[in-house]
């Protein structure tokens, strides 16, 4: 902050900047604890399938834009229209069907573990 008195320019300190967020994203209630032994397990079983899902995402959208795209330009082929914002219609459609498949894909894909994780959940709580 700058204060100017009687042709005087002085320069005031200024405050440390407050962060925004915290650095870490832990807290207290997604430590493991006593209540709940298989914190760190549900914790695995989540990041496995958000890596699932970001891999079929990967995988698809290339595939998906371009195919989509192909079936645009093979409607349009004869039509006489110019094609080039049809085709980049296809290819955004293309894309947003490759992020419901892949997610789809990803739960598919991850279904057996989380019935692993709540079974085992189940199973501790009735020996409490």
């Amino acid at each position: 902050m700058v204060i100017i008195e009687r042709d005087v320019v002085t320069e005031t300190p200024a405050a440390p900047p407050v962060p925004l967020a915290p650095t870490s994203f832990a807290t207290e209630s997604s430590k493991a604890s006593p209540s709940r032994p298989n914190a760190n397990l549900d914790r695995l079983v989540e990041r496995h399938l958000l890596r699932r899902i970001i891999i079929g995402i990967a995988i698809l959208v290339p595939i998906a834009a371009a195919a989509y795209a192909a079936l645009v330009a093979l409607a349009l082929r004869h039509s006489g229209i110019p094609a080039g914002a049809p085709i980049a219609m296809g290819a955004g459609v293309g894309v947003l069907a490759a992020f419901f498949w892949g997610m789809w894909i990803g739960i598919v894909a991850s279904v057996n573990e989380l019935e692993d994780l709540e079974r085992s959940t189940q199973h501790t709580k009735r020996r409490s």
